[in-house]
């Protein structure tokens, strides 16, 4: 054989020799049973890691996120984004953003009520808090309703939504 050795040749062949041919299915099984645990980061972390050897995008790998995520994280998407971006990174990039948000609410005394969930486990599995009204059936009568709830209202941008919150109380 007549060839030069070369570093580039050296690796490529070194990373033949060691391939596991069952990484690929070993790898896509644990994509499949990744789930969404309270941490954003660390879930999209991982899951980049097994997609670096499967190789999934697109539609399937976005339906994929989108269905092991809590839905309060792709309804802050929609409502950051409009919609769902069409480019993998621009929606990971979305999601990662929205759960952010998503968790430093449930980190939220505020928020937390009579009825909510404990647990961001919990939390993620019963999809929208429940939050009972308060307030005496007379009280519920006379209101008038000058603003929206916070809870309803709707920014158009994630920046916008947190414009107001003070950082100390985050970091609680």
């Amino acid at each position: 054989m007549n060839f030069a050795d070369t570093w580039s040749g050296y690796s490529t062949a070194l990373q033949d020799r060691f391939k596991d041919p069952s990484e690929q299915h070993r790898n896509a099984k644990k994509m499949m049973d990744l789930k969404y645990d309270g941490d954003t980061v660390q879930y999209i972390t991982t899951l980049l890691d097994l997609n670096d050897v499967v190789q999934w995008s697109g539609t399937t790998f976005r339906n994929h996120i989108s269905k092991t995520l809590p839905s309060e994280i792709i309804k802050m998407v929609y409502q950051t984004r409009g919609g769902v971006p069409s480019s993998d990174d621009d929606f990971l990039n979305a999601v990662q953003e929205a759960g952010q948000v998503y968790e430093n609410m449930l980190q939220d005394p505020g928020l937390s009520g009579k009825g909510a969930p404990t647990s961001r486990t919990e939390h993620s599995k019963s999809g929208q808090q429940s939050r009972k009204d308060s307030r005496s059936p007379s009280d519920r009568n006379q209101s008038s309703k000058p603003d929206r709830p916070a809870k309803d209202k709707k920014w158009s941008n994630v920046r916008e939504a947190l414009k107001d919150i003070d950082q100390s109380d985050v970091d609680q």
